[in-house]
């Protein structure tokens, strides 16, 4: 990580929300009101300011997205980044073309976000409305949009039919 904090260190507003949001580095509160970071997305630390929020990048088949996360910590209500077993369901989706997908319990959004190159239409669910929110935001650092919605299980889209079912529960 010590090549990358070099490279982010000259206090641009690049550097800035690299430093936060991707590497999770706290940065002086003036440096982040420089970068025009809303002060909502922060939280307080020992050495200024912390992201709220994390973003880590995910490349799958030559397909690159950027997953909203919680930072690390010992919260057990925290939304966790992508893990291994995220990235074994990845690989193990069908990835041929097809209609409609569901995100069952989407959590970050990371199986949605994948799911866009080979749908005409990728619903993602789930209880939680931060998950819900997470999710939005990464499809919107994609420039794209997902259908969202919050709901228990398939209660959100009850009666509704799909060509693929992609579901990552929590352990």
């Amino acid at each position: 990580m010590a090549p990358l904090l070099r490279r982010t260190s000259g206090g641009s507003s690049l550097e800035t929300l690299a430093r936060l949001f991707v590497l999770g580095v706290p940065v002086p509160l003036s440096q982040s009101r420089r970068a025009g970071v809303p002060h909502s997305w922060l939280r307080p630390d020992g050495y200024g300011v912390a992201a709220a929020v994390r973003l880590s990048p995910v490349v799958h088949d030559g397909v690159e997205v950027l997953v909203a996360h919680d930072p690390g910590g010992v919260d057990p209500d925290r939304l966790l980044g992508v893990g291994a077993a995220s990235r074994t369901l990845a690989a193990a989706t069908p990835r041929h073309d097809v209609g409609r997908t569901l995100d069952l319990g989407t959590g970050s959004g990371v199986q949605a976000l994948l799911a866009q190159r080979h749908s005409s239409t990728v619903v993602a669910t789930d209880a939680n409305p931060r998950s819900a929110a997470y999710t939005r935001l990464g499809a919107a650092l994609a420039g794209t949009s997902l259908d969202v919605r919050e709901g228990d299980l398939l209660q959100p889209v009850t009666g509704e039919l799909f060509d693929l079912v992609v579901s990552n529960p929590p352990s």
